[in-house]
């Protein structure tokens, strides 16, 4: 069975990814509490659960389903009305005996659940849906390995308080920069997937050198500056090719003093260049083991002092001008708030 909880979220027009996450944490419980015996349950992504039954029948998946159905709807609400989730339930071996295929068939199933008017269960039957099966997996495929790869990155941010949030914060920064630089749709989702896993090869590096507060030798700058090569090496097999010259060169330098290759200039990758910008940022505002927080008009300061040696020349001005209008907006609406009835005037 395949669970999504992220539609009616989107639907009612919650997007602050806060708020989304808990309510997605609040549907996986509600999951586990309706589990039969001799069964599992998997995240896939950020919305998304997968319920592995053994040893039942399809119609066993569909009761699980309603069932589930009915107790979401009961103990949980969202602004005030029962939250709805969708479900796709598909069996072995008679939509395939592979793991692909089954996730492929439930898929299929979940989009006719959703594109059904009030019945948010759907079982795969071989008819439904109108993507061919390759496409299908490949869609299966992408999704699965996307969703490893967040988990291995959210891993390496959880190692530190201070970085807990460090690969979403650079993902959102990194997307909304190319936006602000009018860059392509495909360009601003790729900064958006680069951004979750850029540090994601630090996963293979000890916390003694990770979360050292005092000076490192040289030794121990190596092994930090080796994470850009490992991230590399486990996203490689994920085939996750777009975002590798973002990974790999994202602590290269304007000046060339940068790793790993110590490439220059316009010879570094847009994407690494916009990954640096960002990822410099959001360091400097949420400290380290070894460094504190500074404030953001502090950050900024140092991005400007450093636009043209170790950052790009243009895409700088553009990142501060961004962060500029995040706080003119960010203060406008703490006027309205504190303001009273009187900022409601019309």
């Amino acid at each position: 069975a395949l669970i999504d909880a992220g539609e009616a979220l989107r639907e009612r027009g919650v997007s602050d990814r806060r708020r989304m996450a808990t309510v997605v944490s609040e549907v996986g419980g509600v999951i586990r509490a309706e589990l039969p015996t001799n069964s599992e349950l998997f995240r896939l992504g950020d919305d998304k659960f997968a319920v592995l039954l053994l040893d039942q029948s399809r119609a066993d998946g569909l009761k699980f389903a309603e069932a589930l159905v009915q107790r979401a709807r009961r103990v949980l609400s969202l602004e005030g009305a029962p939250l709805s989730i969708a479900i796709g339930v598909a069996a072995s071996p008679e939509n395939g005996t592979v793991s692909e295929d089954i996730l492929v068939a439930a898929e299929t199933a979940l989009q006719a659940a959703r594109a059904s008017d009030g019945v948010p269960v759907a079982a795969f039957d071989g008819t439904l849906g109108s993507v061919a099966p390759e496409a299908q997996r490949a869609a299966v495929r992408l999704r699965t390995m996307r969703a490893t790869v967040q988990a291995l990155a959210k891993a390496v941010d959880a190692r530190d308080s201070a970085t807990r949030d460090h690969s979403a914060n650079v993902s959102e920064l990194a997307s909304g920069l190319a936006q602000v630089l009018g860059l392509p749709g495909e360009t601003v989702q790729l900064l958006e997937l680069a951004g979750l896993v850029h540090d994601v090869g630090k996963i293979g590096i000890s916390d003694d050198i990770l979360l050292k507060a005092g000076r490192l030798s040289d030794e121990e700058r190596a092994a930090i500056e080796r994470h850009c090569e490992l991230g590399v090496q486990i996203l490689t097999p994920a085939r996750l090719y777009d975002v590798l010259p973002a990974v790999r060169h994202h602590h290269e330098r304007w000046d060339g003093a940068g790793y790993p290759e110590g490439l220059a200039g316009h010879d570094i990758p847009l994407e690494a260049r916009i990954l640096c910008v960002c990822d410099a940022f959001e360091s400097m505002t949420a400290g380290r083991p070894y460094r504190a927080a500074r404030s953001t008009e502090e950050a900024l300061d140092e991005l400007r002092a450093c636009a043209g040696t170790q950052f790009d020349p243009v895409i700088t001005p553009a990142f501060i001008r961004m962060i500029a209008g995040l706080r003119t907006h960010l203060d406008a609406d703490r006027r309205v708030v504190s303001g009273g009835e009187r900022s409601l005037d019309l």
